[in-house]
């Protein structure tokens, strides 16, 4: 830096250096641009994380679908099992009563 860029200036609290000209601009242009890049930065971290929090719900609700489909399945295996097991005990009484008829022939 030459002294047309930057001058030191001496203050009750120490040195500072004081920016001018075209250098002024340029380091502030440049440190606006990273406060920038900070914060869409920042909105970035924060929508990635309401994302991933709405995708588990959505993954939460499609387990429970699931598993509510499958209980209704079960379900009616379950009434059809009811249906064959009653099915086959009036199969065997029938059988039962009809078969001292059959050794009589």
């Amino acid at each position: 830096m030459t002294l047309k860029e930057a001058t030191i200036e001496e203050t009750e609290e120490g040195k500072s250096i004081k920016l001018n000209g075209w250098f002024r601009w340029v380091v502030g242009g440049l440190a606006t641009a990273l406060w920038g890049i900070l914060i869409l930065a920042l909105i970035n971290i924060a929508n990635n994380v309401i994302a991933n929090d709405k995708s588990s719900r959505d993954r939460d609700d499609e387990i429970k679908t699931i598993a509510l489909e499958n209980r209704a399945n079960y379900q009616r295996v379950d009434t059809k099992l009811d249906f064959i097991i009653e099915n086959q005990r009036e199969f065997k009484d029938i059988l039962k009563r009809t078969a001292p008829y059959e050794r009589k022939r």
